[in-house]
């Protein structure tokens, strides 16, 4: 039986990327690379193409969900299924190369657990860092999905996570996917509104942390914010 008459260009294609790396290539050409194992036969250039054309870039293909994957012309199942694993894979791969070890002080750590956690994650989500006495990293919680001033949160939800935690401290997170880490007047009501149904519970609110795709929003970083993280932690008693 013949070659295949692509054969040799995977064959060149692959020993380029095993003695020179993925540094070399283009989007295009790299995500080509990446589709010779979803698709045994054939000239993958074009599909990868049609892939960056539809979605905008070489991440975003690769955020891309399996139905969104099914709609490009030449994605079968298969294909999409293949591409999706990408996405899950560095989420997982993240998570378990990322340091859990930290305290509440510790942003840099924080904000590196975090965005591990948020990989993937278009639409505005919030979280719940649990800290125990000594300021120690124990777990975290999702509280809901949607703009933080809009979050249901479920008290009941969150009081079981406390208890069973034994937290004592918390740091409140959420995304801004507009790419503005500034936090808004409704960011601050809820976060006021968290924070009483927190100190029922004797638990500290100690910091906030907004992140987007480039960048971050600590509230203890920025001096305009401690009046308010004071005013979080004595509630009523803040102004007596």
């Amino acid at each position: 039986m013949p070659d295949h008459p692509h054969g040799g260009h995977r064959k060149r294609l692959k020993n380029q990327y095993n003695v020179s790396g993925s540094e070399g290539m283009s989007d295009f050409t790299f995500l080509e690379l990446m589709l010779f194992f979803a698709v045994p036969q054939g000239d993958t250039n074009p599909l990868a193409h049609r892939l960056i054309e539809k979605f905008g870039s070489f991440d975003r293909v690769l955020d891309a969900k399996f139905e969104e994957l099914m709609s490009v012309d030449g994605v079968g199942e298969h294909t999409a299924t293949y591409l999706t694993l990408y996405q899950a894979a560095m989420k997982r791969y993240v998570s378990e190369k990322t340091v859990t070890s930290f305290r509440t002080t510790d942003t840099e750590l924080i904000e590196s657990f975090v965005r591990s956690k948020y990989i993937n994650t278009p639409n505005e989500r919030a979280m719940l860092l649990h800290f125990n006495a000594d300021g120690n990293f124990v777990n975290y919680t999702w509280l809901g999905d949607g703009s933080f001033e809009k979050v249901s949160f479920d008290n009941r939800i969150i009081a079981a996570s406390i208890v069973e935690n034994k937290t004592k401290m918390v740091i409140t997170v959420h995304n801004h996917p507009s790419g503005i880490a500034a936090p808004s007047e409704g960011d601050k009501r809820a976060l006021k509104d968290l924070a009483d149904f927190l100190r029922m519970m004797n638990v500290t609110l100690v910091d906030n942390l907004i992140i987007t795709k480039n960048g971050s929003h600590f509230f203890s970083k920025h001096s305009k914010y401690t009046d308010f993280l004071i005013s979080c932690y004595l509630g009523a008693n803040a102004e007596n």
